[in-house]
């Protein structure tokens, strides 16, 4: 079971987190997630902790499979919660697909993929060095012309771009 203090109750919360957050599709669940700042501590312990919610809607099956579907995503967030650092303002739904209730061992490869993708696109997972030196450039800028190659370009390119000049 998840600790009280990484449940996602509030309906608001999971409407602001599934309008305004970042979103990673898999064939049987969606994650989306946001950042929140965490609240100080001297304000409650536990308050800005991780949180997580679940949505299984009836599309997924009878009321037994939607609940089998959520104990299971439940123990693998949970699993992940503690085998792993999660930053304390992240808030996330993990929303599942019919696909959940029909291909159960697939929602653990799933979760974990649609969880490091969000996490990425919220700027919170560890970036590759080639991924951090397309960051650092300005959008729509482009590479060097020192190095042709590390920008795409063929020979083909390079003779057409010598002769408009």
């Amino acid at each position: 079971m998840l600790p009280t203090a990484a449940r996602l109750r509030d309906s608001r919360e999971f409407r602001s987190i599934v309008r305004h957050g970042v979103r990673a599709g898999r064939s049987t669940l969606v994650v989306h997630a946001d950042l929140v700042d965490p609240t100080p501590p001297e304000q409650g312990a536990g308050q800005g902790s991780a949180k997580v919610g679940f949505v299984v809607s009836k599309k997924v099956g009878n009321a037994v499979m939607r609940n089998r579907v959520k104990r299971r995503l439940r123990h693998i967030v949970r699993d992940r919660l503690t085998s792993q650092p999660v930053n304390d303002g992240l808030r996330v739904v993990v929303r599942a697909l019919p696909d959940a209730a029909r291909q159960p061992r697939k929602l653990a490869s799933d979760l974990d993929s649609a969880w490091h993708t969000c996490e990425k696109r919220l700027g919170l997972g560890a970036s590759s060095p080639s991924s951090s030196s397309r960051d650092a450039s300005a959008p729509g800028a482009s590479k060097s012309a020192a190095d042709p190659a590390s920008a795409g370009l063929t020979s083909a390119d390079l003779a057409s771009a010598g002769n408009a000049r």
